[in-house]
């Protein structure tokens, strides 16, 4: 049996329950091992995973992965048997869910009509509803070098499906620590499932020789349709890329006398064609009904194609960089090429560029977009590090048009980027920016761009991180430095924009975190991580915009045996109560001017972030907490206890979901939450060996511990 595999690649098995207000009583199983490969192909991992749950039925997972120089990929197979739920208050159903809460879920839905389609009819078809639900994802990468030839190729392929979009949402909940080797590549998968509305399947393959590059590659793009009736909902395309040919190449032709600067020939070709969709349309019926019409009310969904598009485009340039000493840099460049754009409609009309009164909006785009044209990208660069001036000149002529555009004319883009950068201080970035149009537009355009409106929003940031331990000193890595195990610091990044039209302040993004670990406290055996921060997006205009954030993250081993783990994200969900436009100001900013308009569900008494913070806590009375502002979004705390052969794990966690409940088709949002217990088993014994030989198989991979500050080896094969 597998189970009898040990690699350092990493194995175990985990087991955990518990109970919760949308899936009812849970059991969460997953067994993983690894082993070395027999063959190149072979999977080196394996996962199997099996769910059930009393309200949403069960699901049963499959992982396979490889991980090489040559060859990479993930297979991810699932199937659920699920069950149809929504939301109720009947007493007998918050009864089943122990009094907890005030709603509580039920499986008895209404599965459709029952022999007649009046509305009014007293017999209604309500019982449980099952559906099975498949998922299927594959990423694969091969790549494959020859040096003494220089030549690259890589390939990689991307797809996936869901026969409901809800299947990661339902069932891709679940906590994991992370304990093996998959974890420093993937993170962490925690109680926070998602929606799959979007899928991607790519195609790519890519080969370098030398000098040259070619690149093929093509992707659909699909969108989850829900369609009537349901049953037929499913994804359908959106963009085909089908497909996209890219040829680059880039060769040294020779060097600048004096700068000995070299000089580089660069080609550029690419060919693309888009074919977009519409909305699914049912397919009619082959023969008419007795009334004529061709419509099949129970007809499949098609694909709804709604035109086909072609890019081609070709450059040829050449580039080079002159050094003026110390503080001055030049980067030259130009190219010259040509764009040809089309489409087809429908009807296979083929669109040209020849002028036509009857043109759409569409066909008059792609005909001013196909020309010859001459563009140069050059930048300046001034000063040292400690303070530069760099400046960027962009400008695009164009040339034999296939529709003259009556306000640009020739010139498609004219403009100069200018910054002021810094990078005195160690890990930080200190900038300002901003762009100026030098375009001239035709004398028919009016009104014509003031020189305020020339200038695009100016930029400014400062952000960085600052090390308690070596303050803004330059790092010098030494081999303390190399075995030091811990950390401190506070990361900082604020964009602040401002609107140089209006010449006034845009808004502000504020993020701040505190992070660290690695350090021992009196009564705290290890800090491993340790992270606490918050965001704040402020919109100077109007304050009822802003948004905030505020989270922690915490990983503690109070002992040898028992620690903590914990994260918590919260958000302001009614920010109109942290400025002054509440009451009739904020009637009229919400509602218009309409004073019908009810507004009995909204709280509109003000309140602070520093108030909500600590009457968030509960300090000031259960009414004062219910009443905040800020509202927690997600939270799993969990208490670990090692017992090194085995780790057991105690955790709640809290989500904000919603489902389709009321007396509509409408959704009710409400806290998700949920309590389990997990047992992880770390190594375990095979019985009487020979003393040479090992006792124990050790079920999770030897792992470097670098925050375990005075380990003598620094390898523990500690579960994580």
């Amino acid at each position: 049996m597998p189970f009898l595999y040990n690699s350092n690649l990493g194995n175990g098995w985990i087991a955990q329950a518990g109970k919760n207000n949308t899936q009812g009583l849970f059991l969460q199983t997953s067994y993983q091992w690894s082993t070395i490969p027999t063959f190149p192909l072979a999977p080196m991992g394996y996962k199997f995973r099996a769910d059930f749950y009393e309200k949403t039925g069960q699901a049963f997972h499959m992982e396979m992965w490889n991980q090489s120089p040559a060859l990479n990929y993930l297979i991810d197979i699932a199937y659920a048997n699920h069950k149809r739920y929504q939301t109720t208050t009947a007493y007998e159903d918050r009864f089943h869910n122990f009094g907890v809460g005030t709603t509580a879920v039920t499986n008895q839905v209404d599965r459709g009509a029952l022999y007649s389609a009046d509305p009014n009819a007293p017999l209604r078809n309500i019982g449980p509803d099952v559906e099975p639900w498949w998922k299927g994802r594959i990423l694969l990468n091969s790549k494959t070098n020859n040096t003494e030839k220089d030549v690259t190729r890589n390939i990689s392929l991307q797809y996936e499906n869901y026969t409901d979009r809800l299947f990661d949402y339902e069932y891709g909940n679940r906590y994991e620590p992370a304990n093996t080797l998959q974890s420093l590549y993937t993170a962490r998968n925690v109680r926070m499932g998602f929606i799959r509305n979007t899928l991607e399947w790519k195609l790519d393959y890519t080969e370098n020789r030398g000098d040259l590059s070619i690149n093929i590659g093509m992707k659909r793009n699909l969108l989850y349709y829900i369609l009537n009736p349901a049953d037929k909902s499913g994804y359908f395309p959106t963009v085909d890329t089908i497909p996209t040919t890219t040829i680059r190449n880039s060769s040294e032709i020779g060097r600048i006398p004096y700068f000995n600067s070299a000089v580089y020939w660069d080609v550029f070709l690419n060919n693309t064609i888009l074919r977009y969709y519409g909305a699914p349309i049912r397919e009619n019926l082959k023969i008419p009904t007795l009334d004529g019409s061709f419509q099949d009310p129970w007809g499949d969904y098609k694909e709804n194609v709604f035109r086909t598009q072609y890019f081609t485009q070709g450059e040829s340039g050449l580039r080079t960089t002159l050094n003026f000493g110390s503080y001055l840099a030049f980067t030259p460049n130009a190219f010259f090429g040509a764009k040809k754009q089309s489409a087809n409609v429908r009807n296979n009309t083929a669109v040209t560029g020849v002028t036509d009164n009857a043109f759409t909006s569409l066909e008059r785009y792609l005909a001013r977009e196909s020309y010859e044209y001459l563009r140069t990208s050059s930048n300046l660069r001034f000063g040292i590090p400690l303070l530069f001036f760099n400046t960027t000149y962009r400008k695009t002529e164009i040339y034999k048009p296939e529709l003259q555009d009556p306000i640009l004319g020739k010139t498609r883009q004219h403009e100069l980027e200018l910054s002021l950068e810094s990078y005195a201080l160690e890990n930080f970035e200190i900038s300002i920016r901003t762009i100026r149009d030098l375009r001239s537009f035709s004398d028919e355009y009016k009104p014509q761009p003031t020189d305020a409106e020339r200038w695009y929003f100016t930029v400014a940031r400062f952000s960085g991180y600052f090390d308690f331990l070596d303050g803004l000193r330059p790092k010098r890595v030494s081999l303390l430095e190399r075995k030091r195990s811990f950390y401190s610091g506070l990361f900082l990044n604020n964009d602040y924009v401002h609107h140089n039209p209006k010449a006034k302040p845009l808004y502000n993004s504020l993020t701040a975190s505190y992070k660290m670990g690695g350090f021992t406290l009196p009564f705290v055996r290890l800090i491993r991580e340790l992270e606490l921060g918050g965001t704040w997006y402020h919109v100077y205009n109007s304050p009822i915009l802003d948004g905030y954030r505020v989270f922690v993250k915490a990983n503690v081993d109070f002992t040898r045996y028992l620690g903590i783990e914990a994260e918590l994200d919260s958000r302001v969900s009614q920010p109109w109560r942290y400025t002054n436009q509440v009451g009739n100001t904020y009637d009229t900013f919400y509602y218009g001017n309409d004073p019908t308009m009810s507004v009995a569900t909204i709280n509109l008494d003000r309140t602070s972030l520093q108030k909500d913070l600590l009457d968030g806590t509960g300090v000031n009375g259960n009414g004062s907490r219910q009443n905040t502002a800020l509202n927690i979004n997600r939270f799993m705390g969990t208490i670990k206890y090692n017992l090194h052969t085995a780790n057991f794990r105690l955790g709640y966690s809290m989500d904000l979901r919603s489902v389709p409940g009321g007396r509509t088709d409408g959704l009710v949002s409400f806290y998700d939450q949920s309590v389990f217990f997990s047992i992880s088993i770390t190594d375990f014994t095979l019985g009487q060996q020979d003393s040479s030989e090992l006792t124990r198989v050790r079920l999770f991979r030897f792992r470097k511990r670098p925050f375990q500050a005075g380990d003598s080896t620094g390898i523990s094969s500690e579960n994580p």
